[in-house]
């Protein structure tokens, strides 16, 4: 693990109950508990993501945002949408989803639904295992934290349903964007949505974890869902002859 990874899973808990105003980048302005968003603009280099979605025309729409963490980009993604538009944030570690809520509500915003459940392929209950120093290391992978020489310290069950029968069973309404940080669950969660895929053909931003075999399955099914791939990071588009080139930790638009 990096050095500036262990400084910063060291000061997390430091910052963690510190409210403050987001000093750069898309969230810049809006009002956060948690995060190190507080460095100014200039000593934080803007991440590729965060360039690429103060971009994005959101005005009016419905964003869905699975796997909401903290609801760092859940509360920007409300701003974005303005009162006309609507966010459905998906977290089912109920302590992140507390923290979500919390920041909601720091912000007054109205046109948040915050959801404590994930996001699969099917409904039912799956064991979360995550770090309760770092709960934004959570994941349904039985190997998730020992490939990556971690040691999750907690568990639970958790609630998981697809987006087919959530929207389906729940009444939420149809997604124009959809915002995917799943810890290796991408596969699963995007099987759960090919009804709403081939119904409403949202928008998708993904952020892909894991090893290339578990990426290349993501973007064969995104492909063959008819989706065309820009790789935000490279700034080049993927094709079924180029999936190679993407990387976890990486992010993809598909529109």
């Amino acid at each position: 693990m990096p050095i500036t990874n262990k400084l910063l899973r060291v000061l997390r808990p430091v910052v963690s109950e510190h409210v403050y105003t987001i000093r750069r980048g898309f969230g810049k302005g809006l009002k956060r508990r948690g995060g190190f968003e507080f460095v100014p603009e200039g000593l934080v280099k803007l991440t590729p993501e965060d360039q690429f979605l103060m971009k994005l025309d959101l005005r009016g729409k419905t964003v869905y945002d699975l796997g909401a963490f903290q609801g760092r980009l859940t509360i920007c993604f409300a701003r974005a949408v303005g009162v006309d538009g609507r966010v459905i944030a998906f977290e089912p570690n109920p302590r992140n989803h507390a923290r979500v809520s919390e920041n909601v509500q720091l912000n007054g915003f109205k046109n948040v639904q915050v959801l404590c459940i994930g996001v699969g392929s099917k409904k039912g209950a799956i064991r979360l295992q995550f770090d309760d120093r770092d709960t934004g290391r959570s994941s349904f992978r039985e190997d998730y934290f020992e490939k990556r020489n971690l040691k999750a310290n907690e568990e639970l069950l958790v609630e998981v349903n697809s987006i087919d029968n959530l929207i389906a069973d729940c009444a939420l309404p149809k997604p124009d964007f959809v915002k995917m940080d799943v810890e290796e669950f991408e596969f699963e969660a995007l099987t759960g949505m090919k009804e709403t895929v081939k119904e409403y053909k949202p928008q998708l931003l993904i952020e892909l974890h894991g090893a290339s075999k578990r990426i290349d399955r993501v973007l064969t099914l995104v492909l063959s869902y008819g989706y065309s791939i820009w790789h935000i990071e490279l700034g080049d588009s993927v094709t079924p002859a180029t999936t190679e080139k993407v990387q976890g930790g990486q992010h993809i638009y598909c529109c």
